[in-house]
């Protein structure tokens, strides 16, 4: 009995210590891995029915000329179609002007995903090595000069966050390398 009784807390002892060890801490996403080429144009006319509909869901389709972005993501696998829609004019974005509306939708063949939707000031495609699908950046302005990260991930089935980071509106970002790194939210 005693033998026994030992051996259950010693596997009672050793769950945490197997989940700690399995669980890795996630890699940071470094500005290295952003893809600084600028991503092309689309028409609202050269997308899909489905996506015309989801951007239509997310904007006023009676926007005037010029203040509805769509552009291309073109570094997704072959079977998404990745586009980062934004509106940009006098009356879009917040009062001081850096935050406007800003989506990135992803369409497959069984629908179309919104991977980010809100008011940001920009995103950045970041490219990970060992992932077919790349990370989407989404920064936006919090306050007169703090900025926040959002870092999205795809894992098979679904996007999710993975990765911020916030920078005081104190001195200038200490870690400009490091697009993020702490976990979500703050």
């Amino acid at each position: 009995m005693r033998a026994s009784l030992s051996a259950i807390l010693l596997a009672i002892l050793a769950v945490p210590s197997l989940h700690a060890q399995n669980s890795t801490p996630p890699t940071p996403i470094l500005a290295r891995d952003v893809d600084s080429r600028p991503l092309p144009p689309v028409t609202q006319a050269a997308l899909s029915p489905a996506m015309r509909k989801a951007v239509a869901a997310l904007f006023d389709p009676e926007l005037p000329p010029g203040e509805l972005k769509i552009y291309r993501i073109p570094i997704a696998p072959h079977d998404h179609k990745l586009y980062f829609v934004e509106q940009r004019g006098p009356h879009a974005c917040a009062g001081n002007g850096p935050n406007c509306p800003q989506s990135v939708l992803d369409e497959t063949a069984s629908g179309v995903r919104t991977v980010v939707d809100g008011g940001g000031v920009g995103i950045s495609v970041v490219r990970r090595p060992a992932l077919a699908m790349p990370d989407i950046a989404a920064f936006e302005q919090e306050g007169h000069f703090a900025t926040s990260t959002t870092v999205y991930r795809f894992d098979g089935k679904a996007w999710h966050t993975y990765l911020c980071k916030l920078v005081s509106p104190i001195g200038s970002d200490p870690t400009p390398r490091i697009v993020a790194d702490q976990p979500c939210p703050f």
